[in-house]
């Protein structure tokens, strides 16, 4: 017989059922009524060339042609065919318009908010998982992802990370079709941003935590099954299982002064996850910083990476929820954390989207573990009461930043007010003033740059071009020389450089620079049609 109302208010489970959907729903609404605020926002930045300007995005017809691109449209790096189909769908679908493309990024992060509960609710009870789901979902280093087209990446490969997660740590043998379920959320999450790569050691986690070894292992081979399909795709499209070129911060610096740079970010990322925290929006560091990378902050990232080795050993002798939380961090941060390979940034607020998922689980963790040890009632109320104070704090900051990433020119603006002494700011309002006549404008902000960082051959290019305008050869070959020295392989400052010999008349210097050029892009026709009449004349001299 069916339970009477009465029975079901009364009921410990249906009471306990009950409170696990509204927290759920609650927190799904926080996630996505806090990210309402960038729904005026328009294409900013990065979303100018990957979404506004994808002409491939605007017809079903011309999707199988981005869909065999790069992500990146300019450049050979990355593939992200889950995020570009999105995209693509959503252009066609709305016409090109901004508001659609945000207003989908607004369910996505309450989406992922909703799943952080979820996956809180296999251990502690729905006020602690929904306490943990407003941290998450308040916090400010989300507002990148939440106002930018390009942070959908990111939170879809969250979004599949947690799926895969819930769906190894649900109760029940694994079967076949277990095992096909962690096959597709792996592969979608590695179709959404390389960082899906992640999903093996995810699945082995969470399933460590309700499994044995064994069992654990086959799911993770389940998940690492269903990152092949993808690897295999980017090989046919790039040419190469590798990434993005490295950030010009890694260009030439050694692998010890490298890797402390590395733990220093690792220790400033992790301080981002927190409510309090200021985004700043960009992090590539001074020559200044590189050289003296704050000892403290190195040594912070240091004991990181060794509580999460700790944290390992721990999970599989006794594992938790606090180390499962501890190893999604270490999983999801290593692929952009400059220690085993230098990626294409230093530290993006948009590459701690996922990674914040440990914090947030670790608040859950603590809560559960207060509410297990019965700790006196009034302590209870007082750490539920911090928790959503801090997280009502940030939610403040996360809604009064998300229009700063309203159009270019207001996102340039505050990382220079944020960052002063980062370079990419004066960069990009370099490259903006020269778009629209504002030359002395243009030639301080490039000044400034260099003078923060020395090696970032756009900044030199661009201000040796000025310094050719004004007839000062000497400056523009210094900054073209200086560029193409850190980056060989960059084709601007190289074509250039080329014009300034020939108006030297230093024919011997241009047949080298020539002779380089043809061999990194034999596909550049100018260079390779001049090299062939230097050849007929006899070569270089």
């Amino acid at each position: 017989m069916p339970a009477s109302a009465a029975e079901a208010r009364t009921n410990p489970d249906t009471r306990a059922v009950t409170a696990a959907r509204w927290a759920q729903a609650l927190v799904f609404l926080a996630g996505a009524g806090v990210a309402l605020n960038a729904l005026g926002n328009g294409f900013p930045n990065d979303d100018q060339w990957i979404v506004a300007e994808a002409l491939d995005f605007r017809h079903p017809s011309q999707w199988g042609h981005a869909l065999a691109r790069p992500w990146w449209p300019y450049a050979n790096a990355l593939w992200r065919p889950v995020t570009t189909l999105q995209l693509a769908m959503e252009t066609w679908l709305g016409g090109g318009r901004e508001l659609p493309y945000h207003a989908i990024n607004c369910l996505w992060h309450g989406l992922a908010s909703l799943l952080v509960v979820r996956l809180a609710l296999r251990w502690v009870t729905p006020l602690a998982a929904g306490l943990a789901g407003l941290w998450f979902a308040w916090l400010p280093v989300h507002v990148e992802p939440i106002a930018t087209l390009v942070g959908r990446a990111d939170m879809g490969v969250t979004v599949f990370l947690l799926a895969a997660a819930l769906a190894a740590s649900r109760d029940g043998a694994f079967t076949r079709a277990r095992g096909w379920e962690l096959f597709a959320w792996s592969a979608l999450a590695m179709g959404s941003k390389e960082s899906g790569i992640a999903a093996p050691a995810v699945v082995w986690a969470f399933a460590r935590l309700r499994r044995g070894h064994g069992e654990s292992l086959a799911m993770a081979g389940a998940a690492a099954a269903g990152l092949v399909p993808l690897l295999i795709g980017r090989f046919f499209v790039l040419g190469t299982f590798g990434g993005d070129d490295p950030h010009p911060t890694w260009v030439g610096l050694p692998w010890v002064q490298g890797t402390m740079l590395a733990l220093r970010y690792l220790a400033v990322g992790v301080g981002l996850m927190l409510p309090g925290s200021s985004p700043r929006f960009e992090y590539a560091p001074s020559d200044r910083l590189i050289a003296h990378p704050a000892p403290l902050l190195v040594a912070a990232g240091g004991v990181l990476v060794l509580g999460a080795l700790a944290a390992f050993v721990q999970h599989v002798r006794r594992p938790g929820m606090a180390t499962a939380a501890v190893l999604w961090w270490a999983a999801t941060i290593l692929p952009v954390s400059n220690l085993v390979f230098r990626s294409g940034i230093v530290l993006a607020d948009r590459t701690l989207y996922g990674p914040s998922v440990a914090s947030a689980l670790l608040v859950g963790a603590y809560l559960g573990w207060q509410e297990r040890q019965r700790v006196p009632r009034f302590s209870l109320r007082v750490t539920r009461f911090a928790v959503l104070l801090m997280a009502g704090v940030a939610a403040w900051r996360t809604w009064t930043d998300l229009p700063r990433w309203k159009d270019s020119r207001t996102f340039i603006e505050t990382i220079i007010e944020r960052a002063p002494n980062s370079w990419p700011g004066y960069l990009f309002r370099g490259m903006a003033r020269a778009g629209s006549g504002d030359r002395a404008g243009a030639i301080a902000d490039y000044d400034r740059g260099i003078a923060l960082f020395g090696r970032e051959q756009r900044l030199l290019t661009e201000r040796a071009k000025f310094a050719l305008a004004d007839g000062d050869t000497a400056r523009a070959t210094d900054h073209l020389e200086r560029a193409l020295a850190a980056h060989p392989r960059a084709l601007r400052p190289r074509q250039v450089l080329l014009d300034v010999y020939a108006r030297q008349g230093r024919s011997d210097r241009r047949c080298i620079i020539l002779r380089d050029g043809t061999r990194i892009a034999p596909d550049q026709r100018r260079w390779a049609d001049e090299w062939r009449a230097v050849q007929a004349a006899g070569g270089c001299r």
